[in-house]
């Protein structure tokens, strides 16, 4: 869960590129996991924002921290995904998850603020994969699993699948609407 902005963070060089292997990149696969647990779990909007967070996220630090348009929509997109965990977790079932959520959402924003504030390269390069890509993917793995998608609890959405059901999209409404309280 990038967020770096539309300026410079780190020491990027115009034109050269992060290996795959680096940890700046291999620290998104537990946003993959989370796209994949989202899809499996019928958590679409989710599997959505982390599938896009993801793939501009390593757009972004492929060309290592680059500024421009790749770096404004990752970082758009980036702070959209945790503004929806946050709502998720005002949306917490018990105060112990409600806690956890806390935890995940400090971590982060802490490690969001610590890294722009200080925009020495070393510091970012050791912080922003934990409290960026791995911390964001672990609390959405538990969103996912703890918690009830946002659009599918709905009020409008919920009557949209009533219709679907009724009419032609039988299919649709099985595939999509199956969480929907009644």
């Amino acid at each position: 869960m990038c967020g770096g902005g539309c300026f410079r963070v780190s020491d990027a060089y115009t034109g050269t590129y992060r290996a795959w292997t680096d940890f700046q990149i291999t620290s998104h696969v537990l946003l993959v996991c989370d796209t994949a647990f989202s899809v499996y779990r019928h958590f679409y909007e989710l599997a959505i924002m982390s599938g896009t967070v993801v793939f501009f996220s390593v757009w972004y630090h492929r060309n290592k921290e680059e500024f421009g348009l790749v770096a404004c929509v990752d970082s758009f997109c980036a702070k959209c995904f945790f503004m929806y965990a946050l709502m998720q977790t005002s949306r917490s079932a018990s105060a112990a998850i409600f806690l956890v959520n806390v935890c995940f959402a400090a971590v982060t924003a802490g490690c969001f603020i610590a890294t722009h504030l200080n925009p020495d390269p070393a510091l970012y390069t050791r912080i922003h994969p934990f409290g960026l890509h791995i911390c964001p993917g672990v609390w959405n793995l538990f969103v996912v699993y703890f918690h009830e998608p946002i659009l599918g609890t709905a009020p409008a959405f919920r009557g949209w699948c009533a219709m679907a059901n009724t009419h032609e999209y039988p299919h649709f409404a099985t595939q999509f609407c199956q969480q929907t309280p009644q």
